[in-house]
């Protein structure tokens, strides 16, 4: 399970808390140049697209799996 918040419920026995932080602008880009490498009118946008995902890791990745 993923989530931004930390509720007691998402705490409990055999449950480990993972922190992952959100990218930086510049990290966000090299990740999304590298995956979507054979789309460059995707990759044009990528700063832009980084930013509407909130630098967000798990958002960045789940979009570069998109057609």
């Amino acid at each position: 399970m993923t989530a931004r918040w930390k509720d007691a419920a998402l705490r409990g026995r055999g449950r480990h808390w993972v922190e992952v932080g959100v990218s930086g602008e510049a990290e966000a880009r090299s990740y999304l140049e590298a995956v979507l490498d054979d789309q460059p009118q995707v990759r044009q946008k990528c700063d832009d697209l980084s930013r509407d995902l909130g630098f967000l890791p798990l958002a960045l990745a789940a979009m570069s799996w998109l057609p």
